[in-house]
């Protein structure tokens, strides 16, 4: 974003700077962070210097007086095309429309007027006019396809054709770059689930390629930037400074100690930083959620990852301390400290102790260290769990409680252990406990059918509902259910009254998604009925002679029905397939890969899988060393890998 703005600082002095610039977002990128803070660079309504992180941007770009700009922003998920707006008397039916009006007022509009009661582009020459008169300025358009996409090809609408409003946004860019103190910020959608349609694919088509001839893309805010902005929506302070480096030196200290027990990036000197910058949530998080989540439709980056904390209230369970113990253990930990940093003192010369106080001032550390560890266990014993009823349809949330052992020997193991004994989290679920819950919640008021994914997230959501502990225990219950048909029934998606990929009494594995559907019981029947075919019935005819001799109608006739026997393949026994995975994305894709393919085999009886990886890494520079071999070994082995072996060549 530091970048993007110092070409905007620029482009306002008529210092350079970019004339149009596209804010390449998918869902969440930063794009609205982005567009405010340029609104207040130009506008100028707050002053800079109490803008956080805009004098350093200044004095990179030379410019001691930011100008004063006009702003036009045009949002086109509130702009109509066939719905025209009044300003001060007149009325205002286009794009370039409402663009002149805000740049220049009146007289700005009047140099468009002509072409907005017409319905076509101003053009080039025009637009320049307006630009200049308005300058320096800065034009914000959001949801450009949404806009667009509302004009049929072939159709005229108060805001003009499909085919003006691209020969407008072309003479715009064209005339942006003729004015050296103008400057268009527009976002187009990264993700088809934005796009909308054949005709919002069509239109995207064509404005990006106009823009590829004067743009550049951005993409406004890195994953280090986005640790700030989440941070400021969660929290108003995040403590101490001095508290804050404490906390993040220990956890540094703690994953370099830890070796290969913990991910290779965390052993590098920038990831304090970066556990300081992200504080005091773990990089991790927002990692997974940027990372993998971020490709996931409808999920938005930067206002999704504040959102997940906050909304997946059921997936939370706390471990409290014993408030009784907690006094020593900070007093256990201050006694550790002072020990540790004896024989820092020691190891860096700074003490001058004869060997037997040496080896006392070590042993002692060591003692202090282990009694903080089990101290740690003893104060930390505390399972805390929130669960909502629901009465008199009001919800009542109360906050059970279990202690956990402070001798077991996995703490998070226990901790599972006693979760599954609570039944605070559920390993394995029942169908008939899910269509009790969907005639519970979903299925009344006339509702007989509800989006499958919509029903984990509300799991995930709401504390009334079931704990489950991963989506595959839902996707469990569904297949179990279709099993038979006492259940419910299932559908991949709908199309009018027509439901596609409908499952009921069948042994089969479903896949979730956004379009997936949860059917009521007795809609599933009588739909299923209805797929039956219909045996044709062949009466006598109208003819004077079908009357038998005593005047008594003939016998209807019903043809014979022959049942041809279904032409099927014959039966595949066996699958081999091969994938290159980028091994940037490899955790994530393969996921994805046993999501899609491997489940479909190992949910089937009597499939055997098997699964092989390669892995072929080649150093292009100076090899790898020791180090970096002996860490790798070392995961293999605990990994159980058949062969791992590093070669000269």
């Amino acid at each position: 974003m530091r970048l993007l703005l110092t070409s905007v600082v620029q482009r306002l002095s008529g210092l350079g700077g970019d004339p149009v610039i596209q804010l390449q977002t998918a869902f969440g990128g930063g794009k609205t962070h982005t567009m405010l803070t340029v609104f207040h660079l130009a506008t100028r309504k707050v002053d800079t210097r109490l803008l956080m992180g805009i004098p350093p941007i200044l004095d990179t770009a030379g410019i001691t007086e930011l100008p004063n700009a006009r702003v036009a922003f045009l949002d086109g998920i509130k702009l109509s095309s066939s719905q025209p707006l009044e300003h001060d008397g007149l009325t205002v039916n286009t794009l370039w429309g409402e663009l002149a009006w805000q740049l220049a007022g009146q007289a700005g509009f009047a140099l468009v007027q002509q072409a907005d009661s017409d319905g076509t582009s101003p053009g080039k020459e025009v637009l320049i006019k307006l630009l200049t008169q308005a300058a320096p300025c800065v034009i914000l358009i959001d949801e450009l396809v949404a806009y667009i996409r509302q004009f049929e090809p072939r159709q005229h609408y108060h805001g003009g054709t499909f085919d003006s409003n691209l020969s407008f946004i072309q003479a715009l860019t064209e005339a942006l770059k003729a004015v050296p103190n103008a400057l268009l910020l527009a976002s187009l959608p990264e993700s088809d689930l934005e796009v909308g349609g054949d005709n919002g694919q069509r239109v995207l088509n064509s404005l990006e390629k106009y823009f590829a001839r004067v743009e550049s893309v951005w993409k406004p805010v890195a994953t280090e930037e986005a640790f700030e902005i989440v941070r400021r929506r969660l929290f108003d302070s995040v403590g101490d400074t001095a508290e804050l480096d404490a906390v993040c030196q220990q956890f540094a200290e703690l994953y370099r100690q830890g070796g290969n027990k913990f991910p290779p990036e965390t052993q590098s000197h920038h990831y304090v930083e970066r556990l300081r910058q992200s504080y005091p949530i773990h990089p991790e998080i927002f990692d997974r959620l940027y990372e993998d989540w971020s490709t996931l439709d409808k999920f938005q980056r930067t206002r999704a990852v504040g959102d997940q904390p906050r909304q997946k209230q059921n997936r939370l369970v706390f471990l409290a301390a014993d408030t009784d113990v907690a006094n020593r253990l900070r007093d256990q930990a201050k006694i550790f400290l002072a020990w540790q940093s004896i024989v820092a003192d020691i190891n860096n010369e700074k003490l001058n102790l004869d060997l037997f106080q040496v080896k006392q001032a070590k042993r002692y550390k060591e003692l202090s260290g282990q009694t903080l560890q089990q101290m740690i266990r003893e104060t930390y014993k505390w399972l805390i769990c929130p669960v909502e009823h629901i009465v008199k349809d009001k919800p009542q949330t109360t906050w059970e409680v279990v202690s956990v052992s402070p001798t077991a020997p996995s703490l998070i193991q226990d901790i599972e252990n006693r979760l599954k004994e609570e039944e605070w989290l559920i390993f394995e679920w029942s169908p008939i406990h899910l269509m009790n819950l969907l005639q519970r919640w979903y299925f009344k008021d006339g509702v007989t059918e509800i989006g499958a994914l919509k029903v984990w997230q509300d799991c995930s959501h709401y504390l009334y509902l079931p704990r489950l502990v991963r989506d595959d225990v839902f996707k469990n219950a569904i297949n179990l259910g279709l099993h038979s048909q006492d259940f419910f029934g299932f559908a991949s998606g709908k199309s009018d009254d027509k439901y596609l990929g409908f499952m009921f009494g069948e042994n089969t594995s479903i896949i979730l998604d956004d379009q997936s559907l949860l059917i009521a019981h007795d809609v599933a029947v009588a739909y299923k009925e209805s797929l039956k075919p219909i045996i044709p019935v062949i009466t006598g005819g109208d003819d004077d002679d079908t009357d038998t001799d005593d005047g008594t109608p003939p016998p209807v006739i019903i043809p014979p029905i022959i049942i041809k026997p279904p032409v099927t393949a014959t039966a595949k026994k066996h699958f081999y397939g091969t994938i290159s995975l980028d091994p940037i994305k490899a955790k994530m894709d393969f996921a994805t890969i046993v999501d899609e393919v491997i489940e479909q085999f190992t949910s089937k009886l009597g499939v055997d899988v098997k699964i092989s990886i390669e892995i072929q890494a080649t150093s292009t520079r100076d090899g790898f060393d020791e180090a970096m071999q002996w860490s790798i070994k070392e995961n293999c082995n605990v990994l159980k890998f058949g062969n791992a072996e590093f070669e000269e060549d």
